[in-house]
């Protein structure tokens, strides 16, 4: 703080950065619950891959059950 500031507009100053610095964060937190920001973090994250480029993805599926009485 300069000679020419008083403490309350250093306080102002701050004050307002923050209040900025809030309002950002909101709306970095709105922006992703919104449909699109969702989409966007599951691609990034790749929590439901493409099946065609999902490396443990069976084309065939799951094999049928077999219970121990059938017999093939």
């Amino acid at each position: 703080m300069t000679a020419g500031q008083s403490p309350s507009r250093g306080l102002a100053s701050a004050y307002r950065r923050m209040v900025e610095w809030v309002q950002a964060e909101l709306d970095s937190l709105a922006a992703s619950i919104e449909p699109d920001g969702i989409e966007k973090q599951l691609a990034e994250n790749r929590l439901f891959p493409n099946p065609d480029a999902d490396e443990l993805h069976d084309p065939l599926g799951e094999p049928e059950e077999k219970y121990y009485w059938q017999f093939d």
